[in-house]
């Protein structure tokens, strides 16, 4: 059974580091619940469900019916709001509250539902879509909850509070924390905090209560704290809690010592929701008694304990009750009241992805009479380099290769320097030009001493850095098809065997070379004959179904990169498209990725792809892939004019950068996005990376399987057809720009 962390995956996603300009981005309101005919709908709590890229809320206003949210929602406003009424049995109540995901190693993947009145706690299969067993607090009231992963332990709190009063009041013995153990599968409630316990601050001094009315109600001296929120981080749970008056502190339990610290004085006024993302807390008000209504605010556990709550950005929002995040620091934020839900992204220097302000112009930095320009860019681990061919200077068989130092590129102290390395002259010994028009580089990528480029119109590249020379090579072209009739962007390795490639024909083809045995046969005048490169057409126009086993469609693809077995290609109709290369079976998800992308690459379990223009500007999403495929829409990491068309991205794993390259009207640039997210160790194998052009349309004949490199008729389509396709590009370009 697959399972999902997905709190490792934020906590990976937004690490440590300075925090000193941390934003809250407002993004979009989702009004569907609180529009729902006949009866509109709210809710308490909104969560991210990872395992299938959906926000999850319970309508409390509709028997406590699951609804969900496409996860791409907030970005690209449109996505699928399902409301489960058909499946009987699956509502909850109408007094549901905090939720909790879970996922336990063979045993399954589960939201946790709160509910007030009864003081259960329902368990949602995520697996089947079905209610399961159901955990009992003891007592109503029942409010927050929030998983330990690690120690495998549901904490449940109730806030102890009148909420029907007149004016609201604690309510005597009622405030508690519970917790569950479902690793044993027992699911007795042990009771963590009990209202009256002795709670103490950082220095060790026994907190009172200093509200008198309280202690006649209670009957307690003794600080009695109303948990309602809660988060578990580094093996510390921490609670804010909804005192009546409106005051409200923080309440830290080392799951190790058990033992609890209260700090009083922070946030000061009372919260509702809270969640972890990487060492941030963010916490839900509904207001501090100002006028800006109700708000977030957030807590950076690098300063804890003399730290404070922070307000943000996020403020405004009516009756905010208990926040969920995606992996990519997507806020879902629920009104109860008036049932929108608003989402917000959370970003932070230090933390997420973050867009240097610095751009490489390739024309100006390189010093060149004719300028440089690139539509594709690797990243040379082995060198320390992003390496790109200039489509300037090299429409014959004689790559010229230029190359930028990945540190320099990334030093974000200076606004300018990149490190520019040099003009590396080839050698072309093997590819005889005079039976071939000029070349058009498009697709790059580093495999060791090599660069593997595709040439538009046919023909696969291998060029020896080392030796500076082009060194081998084979054409891929179908059954009858000569040099030009081919219209290769991607190609991509897979990095658990550097001796596969794979190449993306817009054409709507795709291809696996294996290039394990790489003797050749030369002609008397160093002319490559022949070579062992066994190539298979793995693509050729058939109807794909989508993950579902539905709704067949054919692809153009543009552009590869290679994960755990599987090739993920980008293409001009937009859904991801997915080989598997073990099974040698296709299919494509439309849910996760919906719109036209050139470029894609992968490091690790993130997926990243470049889109031409979102909106009004292009824009870098990034996903992550489970053990059985993606399931996480893309999430706009970046969006910006400084990356104008965007036709090629890499990644710079141990730097922990995307590198990004766009064209505008024939100029090229080249743009970073860090993240601690993307760094891997040095021994890991290189990413996979590519590019992609402009589409075509042109129509192939039946594949073939031949790998052999037959002797080349003259040809001059090719150079007819760069001058062509440049000057469509050019122009569409600077119409998509202006």
């Amino acid at each position: 059974m697959q399972t999902y962390n997905l709190f490792a995956t934020i906590l990976v996603a937004f690490t440590n580091g300075a925090k000193d300009n941390i934003n809250f981005d407002e993004l979009t309101t989702f009004t569907g619940l609180a529009d729902n005919l006949p009866t509109a709908g709210a809710t308490e709590s909104c969560i991210y469900d990872p395992l299938n890229g959906l926000f999850r809320f319970w309508d409390r206003k509709n028997g406590g019916e699951a609804d969900t949210l496409s996860g791409s929602f907030p970005f690209y406003g449109n996505g699928t709001f399902t409301q489960m009424v058909e499946k009987e049995g699956n509502a909850t109540s109408d007094s549901v509250a905090g939720t909790a995901f879970v996922s336990i190693k063979d045993n399954g993947n589960f939201i946790y539902i709160a509910d007030f009145d009864s003081g259960d706690i329902f368990q949602y299969d995520l697996d089947s879509d079905e209610l399961g067993q159901e955990l009992n607090t003891g007592v109503v009231g029942v409010n927050g909850l929030c998983y330990d992963e690690e120690g495998q332990m549901l904490y449940a709190t109730n806030v102890g509070v009148d909420f029907d009063a007149e004016t609201r009041v604690p309510l005597a013995g009622i405030a508690n924390v519970k917790r569950f153990n479902l690793g044993d599968n027992l699911y007795t409630a042990e009771a963590v905090y009990t209202s009256g316990d002795p709670l103490y601050d950082s220095s060790d001094e026994l907190v009172k209560e200093t509200n008198d009315d309280y202690v006649a109600i209670t009957g307690e001296e003794n600080y009695v704290f109303h948990p309602n929120g809660c988060t578990v981080k580094d093996g510390m749970v921490y609670f804010v809690e909804t005192r009546p008056d409106g005051l409200g502190g923080l309440l830290v339990y080392d799951i190790d010592e058990d033992s609890f610290v209260l700090n009083t004085e922070t946030p000061g006024y009372s919260g509702d929701g809270l969640i972890t993302v990487g060492n941030i807390l963010i916490m839900s008000s509904w207001g501090d008694g100002s006028e800006t209504g109700g708000f977030l605010s957030y807590y950076d556990l690098d300063n804890y304990p003399d730290g404070e709550f922070v307000m943000s950005g996020a403020t405004g929002l009516n009756s905010p009750a208990d926040i969920g995040v995606d992996p990519f620091g997507t806020i879902c934020i629920p009104s109860l009241q008036t049932g929108d839900i608003y989402f917000y992204k959370f970003s932070a220097p230090g933390a997420g992805y973050r867009l240097l302000d610095k751009v490489f112009d390739f024309a100006s930095e390189s010093g060149l009479p004719f300028g440089a320009g690139t539509y594709a860019i690797t990243n040379d681990p082995n060198r320390g380099t992003y390496a790109f061919i200039n489509i300037h200077t090299s429409d014959t068989y004689v790559p010229d290769i230029h190359e930028i130092n990945a540190d320099a590129s990334l030093n974000e102290s200076d606004s300018s320097g990149f490190g520019y390395e040099k003009n590396q002259n080839l050698r072309n010994t093997v590819v005889n030009a005079a039976n071939y028009g000029s070349a058009s580089y498009w697709g790059l990528v580093a495999v060791g001493d090599f660069l593997y480029t595709t040439d538009l119109s046919g023909l696969l590249l291998e060029i020896n850095i080392a030796e500076e020379d082009v060194t081998n090579y084979v054409e891929l072209l179908q059954s009858g098809d000569s040099y030009g009739d081919a219209y290769l962007r991607g190609v991509c390795v897979d990095p658990d065997d550097e001796s596969m490639l794979y190449v993306a024909d817009a054409n709507g083809y795709a291809y696996s070379i294996d290039t394990s045995n790489d003797t050749v046969e030369l002609d008397g005048e160093g002319y490559l004959i022949s070579n062992e490169w066994v190539v298979k057409t793995i693509y050729a126009g058939e109807d794909i179904l989508d993950q579902n086993g539905m709704y067949a469609q054919s692809f153009l693809p543009n552009d590869c990169t290679v994960s755990n077995g599987k090739v993920y290609f980008v293409g001009t109709e937009g859904p991801l498209i997915i080989y598997d290369t073990t099974g040698e079976t296709w299919m494509y998800n439309a849910d996760v990725l919906n719109v036209q992308s050139y470029t894609i690459a992968s490091v690790g379990n993130t997926l990243v792809v470049g889109i031409p223009e979102g909106g009004n500007e292009p824009y870098v999403a990034v996903s992550t892939m489970s053990d059985d495929g993606i399931r996480s829409p893309f999430q706009i990491v970046a969006t910006s004019t400084q990356f104008y068309f965007i036709l090629s991205v890499t990644i710079d794993y141990e730097n922990g950068a995307i590198v990004v390259a766009g064209a505008n009207a024939g100029d090229s640039y080249m743009s970073f996005i860090q993240s601690d997210d993307l760094m891997m160790e040095q021994d890991t194998p290189a990413p996979t990376d590519s590019t992609v052009a402009m589409d075509s349309t042109e129509e192939t004949e039946s594949p073939t399987e031949d790998n052999s490199t037959p002797s080349p008729t003259e040809n001059d389509s090719g150079a007819n057809n760069l001058s062509i396709i440049l000057s469509i590009i050019c122009g569409l370009i600077l119409y998509l720009h202006l």
